[in-house]
């Protein structure tokens, strides 16, 4: 495949046709934060913490999603993309418990930084959050639903058996999603 030349921040830099943006980005040492993104997995979107500014198109993108093309200008880090960024975290931090001193991950948590960094260490939700108890999948596998930020990696897993998984809530399976499958 040929080569495709973009900026990104200013930088000017080359990349395989066909490269997610996310990975060009990355493949320079600019760091754009994503939950959802994992390079063999399926693309989903669904954090919209990788949202980014591409010339010519009227709303922000996620940088998981779009694939990188000729002369393409893409704005990483603005006021724009931060406010976006932080409203995200606010979301995602909906039902989660903000009790980060005492989390085993506490320390090690990307959740934890990405709020640290954006200024959403303060929930603006004044409702109780949505607790559910830890379900126990197999032998070695549990699922802390407090701690889920909904980021889909497991999403196909929660479809198949678990009840669906919406904002704050599981739902039992319906007859849209059992054909669905």
């Amino acid at each position: 495949m040929a080569d495709v030349n973009l900026t990104v921040d200013g930088k000017k830099l080359t990349a395989p046709a066909g490269t997610l943006l996310i990975e060009a980005c990355k493949s320079v040492g600019i760091e754009v934060p994503s939950f959802c993104y994992y390079p063999n997995l399926s693309l989903q979107g669904a954090c919209r913490m990788c949202l980014v500014k591409v010339e010519k198109m009227p709303k922000l993108q996620t940088a998981c999603t779009t694939v990188i093309g000729e002369g393409m200008i893409v704005i990483t880090d603005s006021d724009e993309i931060k406010q976006a960024r932080k409203s995200m975290l606010e979301m995602l931090l909906g039902n989660h418990p903000l009790d980060c001193p005492v989390c085993d991950a506490g320390g090690e948590c990307e959740l934890q930084d990405m709020t640290f960094s954006y200024g959403a260490a303060e929930s603006k939700f004044m409702e109780a959050k949505n607790h559910k108890d830890e379900q126990q999948w197999s032998p070695v596998v549990f699922f802390d639903r407090p701690r889920c930020i909904l980021c889909y990696p497991l999403r196909p897993r929660l479809w198949r058996g678990h009840g669906r998984v919406g904002l704050g809530r599981a739902e039992p399976r319906s007859e849209f999603t059992d054909r669905a499958e």
